[in-house]
């Protein structure tokens, strides 16, 4: 009975690790990169995609990081996008590492992040856009004559100016967009009055966007 006993434990054991083998095993190698089952099940979750669509995926995926293992950033461009992120944002960039650490997102992964990003930037612009033919100057005068409302720019800016004397404030409401942390203003700005720095900043961003 305990030899019976023994060979039921050893075999519910070996069915557990082949279990364990059998979700996280290795589906397919892409490029000498392999893609798991369970990345796979992770992206149909949270895309909502089917099986198939999730493996399509996950192969770009690979080639991707396969084209762009040989672009290099420099430590400054990094610095600089994240200067212009602090900027759209109305934060320092100690307030913005502040900010990430409530977070629980370290400054270590949040510049990886900043790297891949642009890394995927500049494969964009190197493969994609430079493989796109340019429009002649006929193509660009029609597509002008039928988009024109694309081209307008406003005469005025109506902006939401958010103000708080304490810098703890200011972060709670840029975690939270809680408006009880700040005192509000609405102004109206023309756009000659603006720096064109500025005014280019403003007509990127979105309405409701900070």
């Amino acid at each position: 009975m305990t030899k019976t006993f023994l060979h039921l434990i050893l075999l519910m054991a070996l069915s557990a690790t082949l279990h364990a083998k059998m979700v996280d095993g290795i589906a397919l190698i892409v490029e000498g990169e392999a893609v798991t089952t369970a990345e796979i099940r992770a992206v149909q979750t949270q895309m909502g995609v089917s099986k198939e669509e999730a493996i399509n995926l996950l192969i770009q995926d690979r080639l991707q990081k396969t084209a762009m293992k040989d672009i290099i950033i420099p430590e400054e461009n990094i610095d600089k996008k994240i200067s212009l992120i602090a900027a759209q944002n109305h934060v320092t960039i100690p307030q913005m590492q502040k900010i990430l650490k409530a977070q629980g997102t370290p400054w270590v992964t949040y510049r990886k992040s900043i790297r891949e990003a642009l890394k995927k930037e500049k494969f964009y612009q190197d493969t994609v856009v430079a493989s796109t033919p340019k429009p002649t100057q006929d193509e660009l005068k029609l597509y002008y004559r039928n988009h024109k409302e694309s081209f307008t720019v406003p005469t005025n800016i109506s902006l939401v100016e958010y103000s708080t004397p304490s810098k703890e404030k200011i972060e709670k409401f840029l975690r939270t967009h809680k408006t009880s942390y700040v005192k509000a203003r609405s102004l109206k700005k023309s756009i000659k009055d603006l720096e064109p720095g500025l005014l280019n900043m403003l007509l990127q961003t979105q309405n409701g966007s900070y």
